[in-house]
Order: C-alpha cells, then sequence, then structure tokens
C-alpha cells in the first residue's frame, strides 16, 4: 500500500477549507502558504496565501482508498472541482522529488517600500498593459496618476496607467538624454 501525493483543485478563496475537508475524510492534506503584500483601502497589510492559487496537495493510495469521496464532497459544500487526472482517468501523481521541493521552499521576504518612484518627464520607463510588459516614457502626474507616452502597432498613445504597473527602465540615463529620446 504506497500512498502518494496527488493534486486537487479547489473553489477559489475555498482552499483551507477544502484541505480541512480532506483531513475530516481521513486523507492527509497540504497547503503551500506563503506571504504578500495587500492594500486595504490605503494600508499595506501582510497576508498569508496560498502559493499555488487554487491548487492543494492531497496523499492517499488510489488503488486501496476511497478517494473519489472528494469528489462527492464537491456537490455537498462546494470545496473542491476536481483531483487532477491522467488522460485515463486516473489521479496523477506527484513524484516525491517535487513535493520534497514544494515543502523545502522558502520564499524570499517580499520588502515593502513606503516612499514611492518619483518620475521625471521623458524617463524610460516600463509598463505592463493588459498583461503584455512594454517600454514607455513618462509624461506627467495628473494628480498621483501617470501618464506615460508608448507605441502600439506603430502608433503613439499617451495613457493613463497606475503607479504599481510602472518600473524604471534606466535609471542611469540623464534627463536630457530622456528628453531626447521622448521626442
Amino acid at each position: 500500500m504506497t500512498k502518494n501525493w496527488f493534486v486537487a483543485q479547489a473553489v477559489r478563496n475555498r482552499e483551507i477549507a477544502a484541505s480541512m475537508s480532506v483531513v475530516q475524510h481521513g486523507f492527509e492534506a497540504y497547503v503551500p502558504i506563503i506571504q504578500r503584500w495587500k492594500r486595504i483601502g490605503r494600508v499595506p497589510v501582510e497576508v498569508s496565501v496560498p502559493r499555488f492559487g487554487t491548487y492543494i496537495f492531497v496523499r492517499f493510495d488510489r488503488e486501496h482508498d476511497e478517494w473519489p469521496v472528494l469528489l462527492r464532497e464537491r456537490t455537498q459544500k462546494q470545496y473542491f472541482t476536481r483531483v487532477l487526472c491522467n488522460s485515463d482517468g486516473r489521479p496523477a501523481p506527484v513524484p516525491d522529488q517535487a513535493m520534497q521541493a514544494i515543502r523545502d521552499y522558502v520564499p524570499e521576504p517580499i520588502p515593502q517600500t513606503t516612499t514611492p518612484i518619483i518620475y521625471k518627464p521623458g524617463q524610460r520607463v516600463t509598463c505592463t498593459i493588459s498583461g503584455i510588459r512594454r517600454e514607455a516614457v513618462f509624461v506627467e502626474y495628473c494628480g498621483k496618476r501617470p501618464f506615460i507616452r508608448t507605441w502600439i502597432f506603430g502608433a503613439e498613445r499617451v495613457t493613463e496607467v497606475s503607479s504599481a504597473e510602472l518600473e524604471p527602465l534606466d535609471l542611469d540615463i540623464p534627463t536630457e538624454t530622456c528628453s531626447a529620446i521622448a521626442r
């Protein structure tokens, strides 16, 4: 009787409840947790979140244990959506080395910066717009919101973005050079 780790998909924000349900059914469960910064109003707060989003790890013997009870649980309390399976419909085990690496992983602490970066007109930045990272030139602040100049399909656009989406590209370039690039 060999027990292996398997991946189960839980409902978003119900990972801990799903793992508790697994334990109540006599299985072993593991939810890797990491720390993240989240804004609540204007105050940054450090919170614990699951490392892999909606996925949890469940340990059982797929040949002898009654693991399908986990799927029946979803109709009662809506904690699970499925146990990940191979193409033959049987759960796919996670290799022991991978599971050990997941358990041993210790993330670097996330530094909380209290002073925002102040951009200068003409400064080169990178910006993530709709999930695509691109280069841009900072134009100006309108209130607290930054405006950037970017080129999309050859057309120049001035766009309002969030400060969280911006990162400086080169801090060593003199402002005069950035202004010349922006023209």
